[in-house]
């Protein structure tokens, strides 16, 4: 189950964190599939939030320019990924829309285990988890992808003088930042 966006640590990580949990995962930002494979391995449940290639649905003007970057020349729509990743697991529903947007009109059961890995600007994270937070059950588990940015590095330093939340670490030879809900 390769997959060149991922380190073998992340890898490793997202395998092992979604074993642990055995239960709800929320992933936001999907791309083509990945990650949600791999948390699909050991999770009850993985949805899938992305906004695709509908660019529009995102707010913020830097993140909308990332993505474009990122979804220009793929060929790849909702559509295809849905039908791939719902068509290979049973235990995976993939949503199109803005992250907190779904996480507003959530009626689904609490989470266990969300990754974020969607919008890379500071405000897009600190929204996607602020969003999310009230979903996610005592003891999920919340792991932040892409360390290496800056604004994900800022808000993770934020977060480990949350009360909220208590810090596990960064996994080795990972880009993955692991927190849990108190």
């Amino acid at each position: 189950m390769k997959n060149e966006l991922l380190m073998e640590g992340d890898r490793i990580a997202l395998d092992h964190y979604a074993r642990e949990t055995e239960g709800i995962t929320v992933e936001i930002g999907t791309y083509l599939g990945g990650s949600a494979k791999i948390l699909a391995e050991g999770s009850k449940k993985v949805y899938c939030i992305d906004v695709f290639e509908d660019i529009e649905l995102i707010k913020n003007k830097d993140a909308k320019k990332e993505c474009k970057d990122i979804w220009k020349d793929k060929g790849v729509t909702y559509k295809d990924i849905k039908a791939k990743l719902e068509g290979e697991y049973e235990n995976i529903e993939v949503i199109k829309g803005e992250s907190e947007q779904v996480a507003k009109e959530w009626k689904k059961e609490q989470v266990d285990l969300i990754f974020i890995d969607g919008d890379h600007t500071y405000e897009g994270v600190k929204t996607d988890f602020e969003c999310w937070f009230p979903h996610l059950r005592k003891g999920a588990i919340v792991l932040f992808h892409d360390s290496n940015y800056k604004p994900i590095q800022k808000f993770a330093m934020e977060l480990t003088k949350d009360k909220r939340v208590k810090v596990l670490g960064l996994p080795q030879n990972s880009l993955i930042v692991v927190f849990k809900k108190r």
